[in-house]
């Protein structure tokens, strides 16, 4: 069975949905920001802080090929996975690729109290909003060519885009 991978912006209910999923179908799910603070042994914000961007893109792409070679489980990617080539071809391999879609603002409603997200670490909802609106522009063409399958997860609870993903995934099963 392939994988279901989980992309799309930071706070789009990635992490979210694919414990839904898991419960629904009985499987495993691994979400990248965990295994990479697990592996690296500090937070995501921690690793930003202490080492940059591209230590923790580094590692993300080691933690995504590692993930990769598993079968029948479901890989919650981070958002800015999809910026490097090499972890979009690890995922395809052995997996379909879901973006789900929601839109800088609805995402700033779901994270208004979150401080976990380094690259969403502004002063004012003013300036997330930009940055997150800045995210979205560079990042979704790369999420729509690389995913396999979009859902518009605008105005879906959680449930109900895990409801999608499953509808979509058991299509494509023999």
């Amino acid at each position: 069975m392939k994988n279901i991978i989980l992309t799309g912006l930071s706070g789009c209910g990635k992490t979210t949905t694919a414990k839904i999923l898991s419960q629904k179908l009985k499987i495993m799910y691994f979400d990248t920001d965990a295994e990479i603070e697990r592996t690296a042994g500090k937070s995501v914000k921690q690793i930003f802080d202490d080492d940059g961007e591209q230590k923790f893109r580094s590692i993300e792409s080691s933690v995504i090929s590692l993930l990769s070679v598993k079968r029948g489980v479901i890989i919650s990617t981070g958002g800015g996975a999809v910026l490097r080539q090499c972890n979009i071809c690890e995922l395809k391999q052995n997996g379909v690729i879901f973006y789900l879609k929601k839109s800088p603002k609805r995402i700033l409603d779901c994270l208004k109290e979150d401080t976990s997200r380094p690259l969403l670490l502004s002063e004012t909802a003013e300036q997330k909003l930009y940055k997150l609106s800045s995210l979205f522009e560079q990042r979704s063409q790369i999420y729509k060519s690389t995913a396999d399958f979009t859902i518009d997860a605008e105005l879906l609870s959680p449930e109900q885009t895990a409801n999608s993903v499953i509808k979509i995934f058991a299509a494509l099963l023999p």
